[in-house]
């Protein structure tokens, strides 16, 4: 009784150090069963057990990795309790969090240790026996739930944060060990090569919510939009099957990119950090959504954040890059790749920010350097070449677009003319859409444009039926082609009011303060509609590599033209030749340009 009650005392004087500030490394389990099932899924389960916690502050699996590397070991080695020791004092942690796992007779003992890196002390030990393999993970959550109350958790919090392991993962120990695997080539950015195993990982246990949850956002940075709405889809209906911290999560990244709701997912990313500062991507992912809304300012402190929490990110890192560019902080941008680099952080998507900050700045050899990158680089080198069409596009040499095009066949006289044009481009050049043109919903503003009054109001019924809630479609999309439209029927001030809406999404949409200037042209208000040009011209890295940055120096000179001022007209119109300078001179809107210049001399 006595061994008892100092025991006790021991647990609640070790504990009590331990706060919410303080961080946790979880080593890899030892397992002496011989039964390789063990292997890995053990700590995948345990993390995402614990990881529910807004007590435990749990270090990163690719922290841990990356510290490897400093400490000139491979990053695939096992974190034995001897290694995590030495990890936690490197990087000034509070405890390592052992577990082991052992054979006795049919039956397993689990056990957890979570010791302090500097003294070796023991802070809490729990110890559970699971009668069969298939209870193990059981066992297990219940050994992680006693172990959080040790460390000094809340009964409330345990109360309201503490899903049994089985919920918060899978049932099945089998569909673990390939979630586990996937789970780490998705941490690292290996997304194609995730898919199999978090595929397997959903074939095996058909409920696992979180599986389809990662599988969907693998398949998104893969590219293959319809799969990842499918499995996220799929997360979604699931999300009740999660702990708290992963139902938020799914509902959030639903809401974000299948709902494509960014004012919701934007509220349920701000109340899952209430409860958890401390995730990471719900940082990033609020940050994406921030400057999807246009607010770059607030997307930038969310990126910085999530580069904080977790610095070997090369997606938050280049987030950061762009943040800096949209705010026109260009050598920030810059610098902040660079560091990158020298960390040996690489990502395609920095080369492209690269390519913009040399184009903006019209440093040519900053140019060079992103092409010669992508030459070497052939699997990656998509960005860039993609980069150079929009580039020359950009300055009206569509012909030189063409060419750069890779897949665009050579030498081909049935060729589309201006098939390298984005429909929209099309129809701000004044070019007719191309031979047998089906548009999708993607092409709601060109067909404004077009002046097509059927296929606009066809697309706008689709939106209605297939993107009820999406933010950009409704607030912006739907208003700037309606706005088209009345302008082509000269109804300017209608237009105007049209995209009243959109005004809090027009900083990161600027087809919206481009077409309201067009409208406040038809109507001869110069002065309002100069001002809506500026904004445009203003924002140089929002606009990039954008055709409406130049096409805005036209718009300018039309709008000082109305206004009376003919020196500020002809400067514009002379800032927007020397963009065009070399642009293709069939280009109709050019054509018109000219003919409009010559007249006001």
């Amino acid at each position: 009784m006595i061994a008892a009650i100092v025991a006790a005392g021991f647990y609640r004087h070790a504990a009590a150090p331990f706060t919410a500030r303080d961080v946790i490394l979880i080593a890899d389990f030892l397992n002496t069963t011989g039964d390789a099932a063990f292997d890995g899924t053990l700590k995948q389960a345990l993390a995402v057990q614990l990881e529910q916690s807004p007590f435990l502050n749990i270090f990163p699996e690719d922290r841990i990795r990356e510290a490897l590397r400093f400490m000139e070991r491979s990053p695939d080695e096992r974190v034995t309790q001897t290694v995590a020791r030495e990890i936690c004092q490197r990087e000034g942690l509070k405890a390592v969090l052992n577990g082991s796992i052992a054979a006795i007779g049919s039956h397993f003992a689990v056990a957890l240790d979570a010791v302090n890196c500097s003294t070796g002390e023991y802070l809490a030990r729990e110890q559970r026996e699971a009668g069969s393999q298939e209870l193990v993970l059981q066992e297990l959550g219940k050994a992680a739930s006693s172990l959080r109350k040790r460390l000094g958790e809340s009964l409330a919090s345990l109360q309201k944060f503490d899903a049994p392991i089985e919920k918060a993962t899978t049932t099945s120990l089998e569909a673990l060990r390939p979630f586990t695997e996937g789970r780490r080539l998705n941490s690292a950015g290996a997304f194609r090569q995730a898919i199999p195993f978090l595929q397997r990982s959903v074939e095996l246990d058909s409920n696992f919510a979180l599986g389809y949850y990662l599988l969907g956002t693998a398949y998104g940075n893969s590219g293959q939009r319809s799969l990842a709405i499918e499995n996220l889809t799929k997360a979604y209906e699931l999300r009740d099957r999660a702990s708290e911290l992963e139902k938020l999560s799914i509902t959030a990244y639903y809401q974000y990119s299948v709902l494509r709701d960014l004012n919701n997912a934007s509220d349920t990313y701000q109340f899952l950090l209430q409860t958890y500062p401390r995730d990471y991507p719900a940082h990033h992912l609020l940050g994406n959504v921030y400057v999807e809304l246009g607010r770059f300012e607030d997307g930038l402190t969310q990126h910085l954040e999530a580069v904080r929490l977790r610095p070997s990110s090369a997606l938050s890192r280049e987030a950061v890059s762009l943040g800096y560019i949209q705010l026109n902080r260009f050598e920030e941008a810059k610098a902040v790749i660079d560091k990158a680099f020298e960390d040996k952080i690489q990502y395609p998507a920095m080369h492209r920010r690269l390519y913009v900050i040399a184009f903006i700045r019209g440093d040519r050899h900053g140019i060079q350097q992103e092409i010669d990158w992508a030459k070497a680089n052939p699997d990656s080198a998509a960005t860039i070449s993609l980069a150079q069409v929009q580039g020359a596009i950009f300055f009206g040499r569509t012909r030189e677009g063409q060419g750069l095009r890779s897949e665009a066949p050579q030498g081909n006289e049935t060729i589309d003319r201006w098939s390298v044009l984005s429909p929209l481009q099309r129809a701000l050049f004044g070019i007719p859409p191309i031979a047998h043109f089906k548009p999708g919903l993607a092409d709601l503003e060109a067909m404004g444009y077009f002046n097509d009054p059927a296929q606009t109001m066809k697309l706008i019924d689709e939106a209605k039926t297939t993107a009820p809630q999406n933010t950009l479609v409704n607030f912006v999309e739907i208003p700037v082609a309606k706005a088209a439209l009345e302008i082509h029927m000269g109804n300017g001030a209608r237009a105007v009011e049209l995209l009243n809406t959109s005004r809090p999404y027009e900083r990161g949409s600027l087809a919206v303060p481009y077409t309201r200037g067009l409208a406040y042209l038809q109507t001869r208000s110069g002065h309002e509609a100069a001002a809506e040009f500026q904004k445009i011209i203003a924002n140089r890295g929002v606009a990039g590599l954008d055709v409406l940055y130049p096409l805005s120096y036209l718009g300018l000179a039309r709008a000082n033209a109305l206004t009376g001022d003919l020196p500020k007209a002809r400067k514009a119109y002379q800032d927007f030749f020397a963009l065009w300078k070399d642009a293709d001179s069939d280009i109709p809107i050019l054509i018109q340009a000219k003919q409009d210049y010559a007249k006001l001399h």
